[in-house]
């Protein structure tokens, strides 16, 4: 008998996609970010959130969606993954649902190279679902890394 997933599902422009619940601390409205200077692709900036300064990724750049400005109905996912908290920027969230691993695709097997856990069909289509670790890859998270110490250096100044 299969495992169950729970998925928090969320809209980019008209494609849906996935993020494990577990990895998922909160979902907020969108909000003022603040730019950093020289920022890594993909970095929008930072977000004070209750006194936490967290990295803003643009989910739009690393899925070669088209840019867009940050809208008031657009959605914050607050996640983690092994090394730091993260904040994802998406159109809006669709809601929870429930998947059995069993029906769940291994895209691998389908394509390669992919930066997706999986695949799963439902009613409105395919749901692509993502690892945190797979959208920011460890040399991302070096120029993440090194970006953030030099925004809080310039903070200090």
């Amino acid at each position: 008998m299969g495992q169950t997933i729970r998925l928090v599902v969320f809209a980019l422009e008209d494609r849906r996609y996935g993020l494990r619940l577990e990895a998922v601390e909160q979902i907020v409205r969108a909000a003022a970010v603040t730019p950093v200077p020289h920022a890594p692709r993909g970095l929008l900036g930072l977000l004070d959130l209750h006194g936490r300064v967290l990295p803003v990724l643009d989910l739009r750049s690393r899925l070669g969606l088209p840019p867009r400005d940050l809208r008031p109905a657009d959605r914050f996912i607050v996640a983690h993954t092994r090394q730091r908290v993260v904040v994802l920027v998406v159109d809006e969230i669709v809601g929870l649902t429930d998947v059995s691993d069993q029906v769940m695709v291994d895209t691998a097997a389908i394509l390669p190279g992919l930066e997706v856990e999986g695949a799963v069909s439902q009613g409105e289509g395919v749901v692509l679902i993502y690892n945190l670790e797979a959208i920011l890859p460890e040399h991302d998270e070096t120029e993440l890394a090194e970006a953030l110490s030099a925004a809080a250096e310039d903070r200090r100044a």
